[in-house]
């Protein structure tokens, strides 16, 4: 399941956690994002923790996004996206 977050807060649960960005976090611990790789980062709160959704360079039509919570190493959770 892709989830792609919007301006407006956009909300959407997958095995039943929510994963929220912009206003949602507001009340969540903030942490800087951790040593993840290259990316477009963006703030999100999934399960009631804060972390970070990472935008990989999109290759072959695909782009991958990963799930990282604050103070982890390892991705939570990992989507492949098709564009176009």
């Amino acid at each position: 399941e892709a989830v792609r977050p919007r301006a407006t807060g956009h909300r959407a649960t997958r095995e039943g956690a929510a994963l929220s960005h912009n206003g949602d976090v507001a009340g969540l611990e903030r942490c800087a994002p951790g040593p993840w790789g290259g990316g477009r980062y963006v703030r999100v709160a999934f399960g009631g923790e804060s972390g970070w959704l990472v935008y990989r360079a999109p290759r072959g039509g695909t782009q991958v996004v990963d799930l990282f919570l604050c103070d982890t190493e390892s991705p939570e959770r990992s989507a492949t996206l098709p564009l176009g």
